[in-house]
């Protein structure tokens, strides 16, 4: 079988395998949910205008291989065969977590569990600005060693929680994986909202911990120090208007750590009159030469492999910059200077650990009292999903920070403050009268 004829049957596999759902979502193209209520144990949607365009969204590329996901997805039972029931509830549950997924803001980190049944995927959207780094890690708790696919999406602009009511379509594919253990980084071409779906396979269950960071691809050059540390900015002028400063001045005291910003190989250590003593380094990916100057002294030899993080040297002021108080200049060039500022700035954020009760994880929980907020994000700035009354029933699935991520019947999820939820087995978290 020709390539071509491999492609175009592993896109008539992947209709079949989607024709289910294409059944329903056809019947309900175009769909008017108003408001958003939570009674008892059900949720219903904030008010929007959509259509899911099923086709444009689930069709592969003729000659893309199917991803982890896809494939698992293809091996399941469908029809009427014995488990079909579960697959297709697996198959939905990944589906509503891109339709519908939270929104944590720029750092996040939870524990959470996957129970073997019924089967539940996490969605999570976060906004990433054009050049900046989604660092992602994903680990599975208490020595579970079970994959996880991992896929990343990017929402359209106007998608279901992305903007103005209208059309949307579901978010597009861009890359996905099956880990058990370890992270990755996506630098964003442009600004915009993506998704990431974390999945189990149909039937596993475990225990996981997950990161996610938005900021600067690089690591901040000096320790200790941030962006009110910069003294001089690129293109600054220099020798009376004569030349151009091509980098950053971060001032700190003498004898600061400074660090390699990005992974990469040192090309050259040196002393110039200008610089005084320098070194130069080669980012492991190969985009940019990246330099160091001014430094009290040099702690690596040429060829030196490093790591982000590692120490390169000591903040000093040799070279031209006798006359100053301390400082690095920190450079990045390719094909030229470049302005380093979006390369180390935003320094990423840490996401608050998690201290909420994790030996309620899976329980039937309940809040303690009427009209309490379930939100979209693990904070008071969050939106409002909706007010929960007393005799609204959910499972809770992680923590994150003070927070519980909590899942209703059906599938709908949103996060509730640990102080409103009162678990169903003993050591749950005991509500409390403040709001």
């Amino acid at each position: 079988m020709d390539r071509h004829a491999e492609a175009k049957l592993r896109y008539e596999q992947l209709k079949t395998a989607l024709a289910d759902d294409r059944k329903v979502r056809k019947k309900t193209s175009r769909a008017r949910i108003i408001g958003l209520v939570v009674v008892g144990a059900w949720v219903i949607v904030p008010a929007a205008s959509w259509r899911v365009d099923v086709e444009s969204a689930r069709q592969p590329e003729f000659f893309r291989t199917p991803t982890p996901h896809e494939a698992h997805l293809l091996s399941l039972p469908r029809g009427a065969a014995e488990g079909a029931a579960n697959a297709r509830e697996w198959e939905a549950a990944s589906l509503r977590a891109i339709d519908f997924p939270l929104s944590p803001g720029s750092a996040y980190q939870e524990i959470g569990l996957f129970p073997p049944a019924p089967s539940q995927a996490l969605g999570l959207r976060l906004r990433i600005p054009r050049g900046q780094r989604l660092h992602l890690d994903v680990r599975m708790e208490d020595g579970d060693r079970l994959p996880l696919f991992v896929d990343l999406y990017r929402a359209a602009p106007d998608s279901l929680l992305g903007g103005e009511a209208g059309d949307t379509r579901r978010p597009a594919f861009l890359v996905g994986e099956a880990m058990e253990a370890g992270g990755w980084v996506f630098d964003s071409p442009e600004t915009g909202q993506y998704v990431v779906r974390l999945q189990p396979r149909e039937g596993d269950g475990g225990r996981f911990g997950i990161s996610a960071r938005v900021g600067a691809p690089w690591q901040f050059p000096v320790a200790g120090a941030g962006e009110i540390d910069i003294g001089s900015v690129f293109g600054d002028s220099r020798d009376g208007g004569r030349r151009e400063h091509h980098g950053v001045d971060i001032f700190m005291p003498r004898g600061t750590p400074v660090l390699a910003a990005a992974a990469g190989r040192v090309t050259s250590v040196d002393t110039t009159d200008i610089g005084g003593r320098v070194v130069w380094q080669r980012e492991a990916e190969g985009r940019h030469a990246i330099y160091y100057a001014h430094l009290d002294r040099a702690l690596v030899r040429d060829g030196q492999q490093l790591e982000a993080g590692d120490t390169v040297g000591l903040v000093g002021n040799t070279g031209n910059a006798r006359t100053t108080p301390p400082h690095l200049h920190f450079g990045a060039y390719r094909r030229g200077a470049v302005d380093p500022w979006d390369l180390i700035l935003p320094i990423p954020p840490q996401a608050p650990e998690v201290v909420v009760d994790l030996g309620g994880l899976g329980a039937n929980g309940n809040v303690s009292e009427e009209g309490v907020r379930l939100r979209r994000g693990p904070s008071t700035r969050g939106s409002i999903l909706g007010e929960l009354d007393t005799e609204s029933s959910f499972r809770v699935m992680g923590g994150a920070g003070e927070w519980y991520r909590v899942v209703f019947q059906g599938g709908m999820s949103g996060f509730l403050h640990s102080r409103y939820v009162v678990l169903a087995t003993p050591g749950g978290t005991q509500p409390s009268n403040q709001q």
